[in-house]
């Protein structure tokens, strides 16, 4: 009897460690409010879910359209350049990530209908340059949607990114084992610096 136990506790083990991890992430950016919510699922279950307030991050007071989209053209480009500098290590820790699903969508305008076009054209560089950066460095199981929408005659912005990812929960037990002091790098390396240049 103690065998049949140990024996199903181990097929068990084994099944969950090849089981993979799903992982759901929801960003929304409008105007001076941000937030995110991310869900954890294995074997169908959710285990996690929580929603997190990133407004406190805003170091842009107004609420512009110029000035909103001024604002998260040059947050996308900061953080681009700080993953440039983890590179090496971005390929070791997103290797075994497959992405299921990755929507982008971003709606805005500054209520000058010539600025917008051009500073339209300039955010859609960026966040096409952003998206395929990570992208390629994932296992990609779907159709990624990078979507830009001006607004010619309102001064807003507001943009929403849909995300899945799974990875095999043998792996992330790896990788969060053997890479804890290069994602602590990597933590460190995105960090804005301290007086504010995000």
């Amino acid at each position: 009897m103690l065998l049949v136990v140990f024996f199903v506790i181990i097929l068990f083990l084994v099944i969950l460690l090849f089981s993979s991890i799903y992982i759901s992430i929801q960003y929304i950016y409008e105007q001076t409010k941000q937030h995110v919510t991310v869900s954890i699922f294995i074997l169908r279950i959710k285990l996690y879910k929580k929603s997190y307030d990133l407004s406190k991050f805003n170091d842009n007071s107004t609420a512009s359209g110029e000035e909103s989209l001024t604002f998260f053209s040059g947050k996308i480009k900061f953080y681009y350049q700080k993953l440039q500098k983890v590179n090496r290590l971005l390929n070791t820790l997103l290797k075994p990530i497959r992405l299921h699903q990755f929507n982008w969508n971003t709606v805005g305008g500054t209520g000058n209908a010539a600025l917008t076009g051009i500073m339209s054209g300039g955010l859609w560089t960026v966040k096409n340059t952003l998206s395929l950066y990570l992208i390629n460095k994932l296992q990609v199981k779907c159709k990624p949607i990078v979507y830009l929408e001006p607004n010619f005659q309102h001064r807003f912005l507001y943009t929403n990114l849909d995300c899945m990812l799974s990875i095999r929960l043998g792996k992330a037990i790896y990788v969060f084992t053997k890479r804890k002091k290069y994602l602590q790098a990597m933590k460190e390396a995105l960090q804005t610096d301290e007086g504010g240049n995000a």
